[in-house]
């Protein structure tokens, strides 16, 4: 499970949650009505507006957003209740362990949400939540994604550089492949011990052959694309 959203700066979830930080963002062609902290409103209404350029628009009274309750069947807070997760079309999307169960939100909703910082539940190991997709940065991180898209979020949050154009890949160098190496190296390997490449990285700038193994090795843990690029999806991930 992700770390909750109180130890990435929102302060408290469910059950006091902060009711007055959340807002009304009116998203799509419809005009759907999304409660969601103000910090990321308009990075909901520009994934809700990429979204519908594939999926097509979603249905008014089947799409969602705050609420202020628990996980179902547990007592820890629900990213809802932090106005951080919107849920879309609902009935046609469903939370389901059935690898045949039907769904109307396609894979392309996993590079789409990790463009501005969010998460899809269709993403998810075991049990899916096709409908579902949680903002998964800091409140700093959503102002630069309002910002500058990804290439803002490195520059804004925490020192971090900004990402180039393409991503970072074999042969690329400088400050962004620094921090990145760094990255990796705080990144335990399997079991919870050692380093994820089985050793740890020389910190050089320089994305090399060994670099681009251990950024193979982390995508390859979490299920994304094994490409060694890093991209919106593997930078969203690290």
């Amino acid at each position: 499970m992700a770390e909750l959203a109180s130890s990435r700066g929102w302060g408290p979830g469910w059950p006091h949650a902060h009711t007055d930080r959340i807002v009304t963002a009116a998203c799509g062609a419809n005009r759907i009505k999304l409660p969601v902290r103000r910090e990321i409103a308009v990075l909901v209404q520009r994934l809700v507006a990429d979204l519908e350029r594939q999926h097509g628009p979603f249905h008014p009274g089947q799409c969602w957003g705050f609420a202020n309750r628990a996980i179902r069947g547990t007592r820890i807070p629900s990213n809802h209740s932090w106005g951080l997760a919107i849920d879309l079309d609902a009935p046609s999307n469903p939370m389901t362990t059935d690898p045949r169960a039907g769904h109307t939100i396609g894979s392309y909703a996993s590079q789409m949400a990790a463009k501005y910082g969010f998460r899809w539940g269709g993403d998810y190991r075991g049990r899916k939540d096709f409908m579902h997709f949680e903002f998964m940065g800091t409140p700093a991180s959503a102002e630069a994604l309002a910002r500058g898209g990804a290439a803002g979020l490195l520059s804004a949050n925490g020192g971090r550089p900004a990402l180039p154009a393409g991503g970072l890949h074999l042969g690329s160098s400088g400050e962004a492949v620094t921090w990145l190496q760094r990255r990796l190296n705080q990144i335990a390997g399997p079991g919870g011990h050692g380093a994820l490449g089985g050793k740890p990285l020389a910190v050089d700038g320089v994305f090399g052959p060994q670099t681009d193994k251990v950024v193979k090795t982390f995508q390859a843990h979490r299920g994304l694309a094994v490409d060694g690029v890093v991209g919106a999806k593997t930078l969203a991930a690290l």
